[in-house]
């Protein structure tokens, strides 16, 4: 929440919701799992003139369509000049799911990963049958220095334009 009684340039109020949920794996080799994230956000503000554009959704990258560009998947405006500006949403909404073997007793873990998502515009409704998908495999690591992922993401039906791989890189927490 931002404005109003608290004052400032910005008026506005941003939600996100998310849910996360693991389950081992009945398998002979103990410690494969499932994990599944689904985040829905939506930003509601009185006045467009006024917000900030850092605060609008914007997806792709590491921490959401892991085979997209960072910022790449968002509403787009085109300019009086033909070109093209990412403007972000104010709705949007997220589904992933992994599947993690670790890799012996050496701290590595091997994970397959798809991802569907999208952000939606102001006056757009939140269309599941428009989310944009990907798949890939990774590499995560319990290093001294804490966790890291190496990840290969793989857009399913990219646009003209976009890259058909995109390599990420996180440290910390797996989401």
């Amino acid at each position: 929440y931002a404005g109003g009684p608290l004052g400032g340039d910005n008026n506005f109020q941003k939600t996100i919701d998310e849910i996360l949920y693991y389950q081992p794996l009945p398998i002979k080799q103990i410690g494969h799992y499932i994990s599944l994230k689904g985040q829905v956000g939506y930003l509601w503000y009185p006045d467009t003139e006024h917000l900030l554009i850092t605060e609008r959704f914007f997806m792709g990258g590491p921490n959401s369509l892991r085979g997209y560009q960072p910022g790449s998947v968002s509403p787009i405006f085109i300019e009086d000049d033909g070109t093209h500006s990412r403007i972000g949403g104010n709705k949007m909404v997220l589904f992933s799911a992994d599947y993690v073997i670790p890799l012996g007793q050496t701290g590595f873990k091997l994970a397959f990963f798809y991802d569907a998502g999208n952000a939606y515009n102001d006056f757009e409704e939140l269309d599941l049958s428009r989310l944009r998908q990907d798949w890939g495999v990774g590499v995560r690591w319990v290093s001294p220095l804490g966790p890291l992922k190496f990840e290969l993401g793989f857009p399913i039906n990219p646009k003209p334009g976009e890259d058909t791989q995109v390599f990420n890189f996180g440290m910390g927490t797996n989401y």
